[in-house]
């Protein structure tokens, strides 16, 4: 079997000479599948090495305080030898408790299997790192009000906590005009076919009030507890698709939607937006705490499938009145670029 080459991973944002590989971790990444089959946390296994060249990397800069992501910062932050540096934590996703408190009775409710939920909270080695990462952080940076208040839920103290949302971490491609002005309305779902992204709301709501001849695209690199199997009319499921073909989708959706339970931010929402797609959300994402206007998108509350009907209702009745306006929703995602982000950020280090 041929061996793929490993390429360098760069992005425009950090110059390639301040990216190095950690080659056994990549390898451990694409042994994935057959490792987690014996019962190995592959993933795991993977955090803690990154976290340990983390903490060397540290060691390797005298004086330099520390900004890193949580899962790969409890070595650096414990080490002894970077004991008198400042410690900053960037939380990415709500912490395992408070996703438990949302999750759990929306399985009940619905009667869906356990692996999402399992997968999510279930995993007490990983909810410990991420636990010992928050005691020895001085300060926690969240992505959203949701994960903020998931990392207080969790013991840390309000005034160490501040919300950062995220900007878009790659140039978007050239926006083409693919989506036609009238005719069928496109609404667009990008995002694994997991519980916590609300996808039984999404299609339940579908399949009681999907607007006339409309289609729901809903691009899903896998599907969880059977999520994908009892598809109403109108819905089509793509996978695989390249970076190239994923833009056309945006490009060509006019409507973008994002009903997740539980979201440490959503920046596919950022993706549609600079692809100028209208945007339905849930109160559970980062962009319930940014104000967007009903103009460039609306939200529905978390797990509420009669929320979401209304909202996709609203937009049926938006586009056929004219008023969605494509060029002003992606004039608007400007807001969300990376240098914004980062002086967010900036502004809550030490000087």
């Amino acid at each position: 079997m041929a061996i793929p080459r490993l390429a360098h991973r760069s992005t425009p944002l950090i110059p390639p000479g301040l990216v190095h590989s950690l080659p056994l971790t990549v390898a451990l990444q694409a042994l994935r599948g057959p490792l987690d089959q014996m019962g190995i946390d592959t993933i795991h296994a993977v955090n803690r090495r990154i976290g340990r060249a983390a903490r060397t990397e540290a060691r390797h800069r005298p004086g330099a305080d520390l900004l890193l992501y949580s899962t790969y910062a409890r070595e650096a932050f414990e080490g002894p030898q970077l004991a008198d540096r400042e410690k900053t934590l960037f939380t990415f996703h709500p912490h395992p408790t408070l996703i438990g408190e949302i999750l759990a009775p929306d399985v009940a409710d619905w009667g869906i299997g356990q692996s999402g939920l399992q997968e999510e909270t279930g995993v007490a080695h990983r909810v410990a790192v991420l636990d010992a990462e928050l005691a020895a952080a001085d300060r926690v940076l969240c992505a959203s009000a949701l994960t903020r208040r998931s990392v207080v839920r969790a013991g840390v103290p309000e005034d160490r906590v501040h919300v950062t949302p995220y900007g878009t971490a790659r140039p978007m491609p050239p926006y083409r005009e693919m989506r036609p002005v009238t005719g069928p309305m496109r609404f667009l779902f990008v995002g694994q076919a997991i519980h916590r992204k609300g996808v039984h709301h999404l299609l339940t709501a579908w399949r009681s009030h999907r607007p006339e001849d409309a289609v729901l695209t809903m691009v899903c690199s896998r599907a969880q507890d059977g999520l994908l199997d009892d598809l109403p009319p109108g819905v089509e499921v793509k996978s695989g698709l390249s970076s190239a073909q994923l833009w056309e989708e945006y490009c060509k959706a006019h409507c973008f939607v994002l009903p997740s339970l539980v979201e440490g931010f959503g920046l596919v929402i950022v993706e549609a937006l600079s692809a100028g797609c209208y945007t339905i959300f849930s109160e559970n994402t980062g962009f319930a705490d940014i104000g967007l206007s009903e103009d460039i998108g609306m939200q529905c509350r978390a797990g509420n499938t009669a929320s979401l009907a209304q909202a996709l209702d609203r937009a049926a009745e938006m586009f056929a009145k004219g008023a969605i306006d494509h060029n002003a929703i992606r004039a608007s995602s400007a807001r969300f670029s990376a240098a914004r982000s980062r002086e967010a950020v900036r502004a809550c280090l030490p000087l």
